[in-house]
């Protein structure tokens, strides 16, 4: 029985790490169009999350 819970956790968890990943690339199709609040309400993700994300994407655009 903790053998058959451990499991469940486990693809709960891959599940959610999932879930996550999804919403972080469409958080990043969004950032062009939305702020950073808007964008956490509608993924789910945080702002402090969405904040990050649009430092990493600025960060590899080529500079002018």
């Amino acid at each position: 029985e903790g053998l058959k819970a451990l499991k469940t956790a486990e693809k709960r968890r891959i599940r959610e790490e999932g879930s996550h990943e999804r919403a972080r690339q469409i958080a990043k199709k969004l950032l062009s169009k939305m702020d950073d609040e808007e964008i956490a309400t509608d993924t789910g993700l945080s702002v402090e999350e969405v904040a990050k994300l649009r430092a990493e994407m600025e960060a590899q655009e080529p500079a002018d």
